[in-house]
């Protein structure tokens, strides 16, 4: 059996190995490749074989800083070309919100190099190539594909360059080509009017009849403006054909994501002639349009529903810029540009036309105990001014005394780590100091304040208490002795499985090797003795 040492191995050298083990040189993930005793006593605290993914983590460890990111990214793609079949284990199994889908801890080489690419992609602006590498956003089954990474990437693209991705990128080509399952509906500058028929008409209205006939009848597209432009209005003409009265609907939101934002309603009779108008539009050019029409009651002459005439009013945004806003106390935010509303949940505003706007920043939540923040943002052609805000707390409120601080922030190097798990942080409170102690991408960060108002600057746990593996549910304790007690959750071991490790520390900033607790597999655990 042939062994290696990663204590020097390069992004280049790395792509060399996998090359080399491409052509049944090495045994490599699953079979796997050996390491040697050394490195695995410091950060696989007992790990005798070594995977694909720990084979890249281990080398941005061993440098003790993130390499850069052209290298990873040359890297990342040599690994995915060769070894494409590759199991990798990414974290445990969890279940997706919403229209996400349950996601295997396990994964294709290719697939995760791919998804690694495109995070990092993410996260030094490449928004555009992270989205069309993970395509489509929405599958075949109507659902967020994967990781989310498609669908938030293309929102992020469209804020800050108004360029939109092709229909392919943002829904499943193979899509069911059924009313609600038809791919985007694209406008171009000189075409801003649509039809949208479905295969047969559709009759709605009738004698009750089951299965045949149906008092109501419904249908849901997304709306693509043409690159540089968004959407302010839109007046929707159903094509129906009858004498029977009913009412028709449209919904309007932002483009992947589930809050409704506009509701308008009129009377068919009108609608066919004059239309539904809906001008109350998000700032947008992506945007997921549903409509439906009703008949006055199940009991009425049909009404044969051909489809729907969508002519829009767009407006054209010249070397947009954007914003990103962060808010210290909380992430459930609304935010309106002149009047408009442009995204929920913090991150990229946009596109903004150069210049002064007014930004309006509320809680998305009905009763919350934080109240509107307005101000004015200096926008630049093609670049991202960052914005932090504090929204003010409710006079009202029984919090109104309370101040609040966002710690998790500003923190250094990329994340490279697709499983993000959620655990609250751990705070230590003596004579001295607050100190806090928290999961983020997988490793564990401290930060620490001597008045109770500012915080230092997010710090990593240094190696090899932060590896390369996951490291979660913390928690802190000060022995009698003066000691840092620290106790946390960590896969690091040869089966991934989650076991305890414990270590110490007497100034909070250099600690003792971990050793692990018990040997077995630890879901849910809270003490400290």
């Amino acid at each position: 059996m042939q062994y290696i040492t990663l204590e020097s191995v390069t992004p280049d050298g790395l792509a060399g190995l996998a090359n080399t083990a491409a052509k049944g040189g090495w045994r490599l993930m699953g079979p796997v490749l050996p390491v040697p005793h050394p490195m695995s006593e410091t950060t696989y605290l007992g790990t005798m074989e070594l995977t694909m993914e720990d084979m890249l983590d281990s080398i941005k460890y061993k440098q003790r800083s993130d390499p850069d990111p052209e290298d990873l990214l040359r890297l990342y793609a040599t690994v995915r070309r060769r070894l494409p079949w590759a199991q990798v284990y990414e974290g445990g199994a969890r279940r997706g919100l919403g229209r996400v889908p349950k996601i295997s801890p396990w994964m294709r080489g290719e697939t995760w190099l791919r998804h690694r690419t495109a995070l990092l992609l993410g996260q030094i602006g490449r928004h555009g190539e992270a989205a069309t590498l993970t395509a489509p956003a929405i599958d075949r089954e109507n659902r967020v594909h994967g990781e989310r990474t498609c669908l938030l990437s293309a929102i992020d693209h469209y804020a800050r360059t108004g360029k939109t991705l092709p229909p392919d990128v943002l829904i499943d080509p193979d899509f069911p080509r059924g009313w609600w399952k038809d791919p985007p509906v694209s406008f171009r500058p000189d075409s801003r009017t649509r039809e949208i028929r479905p295969r047969r008409p559709l009759k709605v209205g009738g004698q009750n009849v089951p299965g045949i006939d149906t008092p109501q009848w419904e249908a849901s597209r997304p709306l693509i403006a043409p690159s540089g432009y968004v959407f302010t209005a839109l007046r929707l003409f159903p094509i129906a054909e009858g004498t029977s009265e009913g009412t028709v609907w449209a919904q309007v939101r932002l483009w992947g994501i589930a809050r409704d934002i506009v509701r308008n309603r009129e009377r068919l009779s009108v609608a066919r002639t004059k239309g539904l108008l809906c001008d109350d539009l998000p700032h947008a050019g992506m945007l997921d349009l549903k409509w439906w029409i009703s008949t006055e009651g199940p009991d009425t002459p049909p009404v044969l529903v051909r489809g729907l005439r969508v002519v829009a009013k767009l407006k054209k945004i010249e070397t947009p810029g954007a914003v990103r806003v962060q808010c210290t106390n909380t992430w459930l935010l609304r935010i309106d540009v002149d009047g408009s509303l442009v995204r929920w949940y913090p991150g990229l505003v946009g596109p903004l036309a150069p210049g002064r706007h007014t930004l309006k920043v509320s809680p998305c939540i009905r009763g919350s105990i934080y109240e509107p923040w307005t101000g004015e943002v200096t926008v630049r052609a093609g670049q991202v001014t960052p914005l932090t805000i504090e929204l003010p707390m409710r006079r009202d409120s029984a919090w109104s005394a309370w101040q609040s601080t966002l710690v998790g922030r500003d923190y250094a190097g990329f994340n490279h780590r697709l499983h993000k798990p959620r655990r609250a942080p751990v705070l230590l409170l003596d004579d001295q100091a607050i100190r806090i102690l928290w999961s983020h991408w997988g490793d564990l960060w401290s930060s620490v304040s001597t008045d109770g108002k500012t915080y230092s600057r997010p710090r990593k746990l240094p190696s090899p208490v932060s590896t390369a593996w996951l490291e979660t549910a913390p928690l802190l304790a000060l022995h009698e002795s003066g000691r840092f007690v620290l106790v946390f959750v960590s896969d690091r071991d040869a089966q991934h499985r989650k076991l305890v490790y414990f270590t110490w520390s007497r100034d909070f900033r250099n600690w003792s090797a971990p050793m692990q607790i018990p040997d077995r597999n630890t879901q849910r655990w809270g003490t400290i003795r």
